[in-house]
């Protein structure tokens, strides 16, 4: 009876560890969960921002104590930075700016139809910069990441 030992070898865990996040990508490509995570991006950020004053949505975003300029800025930061991921096209991300832009601003609108909420040009503005931010952010990080390639640093 021959026992064998799990090696102790890191190059073999890493080697395991790959293999089992290239099988999970083939089958979750990671645009699929990009793209998801973005959906559910959006949809919490209408829920936020339609929700009554008094409910119970509003008072879980209210404990966290932070600035509304501030969530407003994050959340359309994260929203804008999630498609220029995947498409390095100026089109696509023009587009993608375009749509948080108009959904920031009826948002603003749709709040003056919800119980205890106001329309603040304010937090459209936060939105604005948020997005900016967001692309801004993701196209300095990739051309940061190709120039390591491009000299062989990566």
């Amino acid at each position: 009876m021959v026992v064998r030992r799990p090696t102790q070898n890191s190059e073999d865990s890493d080697g395991a560890s790959t293999l089992r996040t290239e099988r999970l990508l083939r089958i979750f490509p990671l645009f699929r969960i990009l793209r998801l995570a973005w959906l559910i991006g959006v949809v919490a950020v209408i829920v936020g921002s339609l929700a009554p004053a008094q409910s119970g949505v509003m008072h879980l975003i209210d404990q966290g104590g932070i600035n509304d300029k501030v969530e407003h800025f994050t959340a359309y930061a994260v929203l804008a930075a999630f498609p220029n991921l995947r498409s390095s096209r100026c089109r696509r991300i023009g587009a993608a700016m375009a749509l948080l832009f108009l959904l920031g601003a009826a948002m603003e609108v749709g709040q003056l139809f919800s119980p205890g909420r106001t329309c603040d040009w304010e937090d459209l503005l936060a939105d604005s910069c948020g997005i900016l931010a967001g692309t801004a952010l993701v196209r300095i990080l990739q051309r940061f990441t190709f120039n390591l390639a491009a000299n062989g640093l990566r």
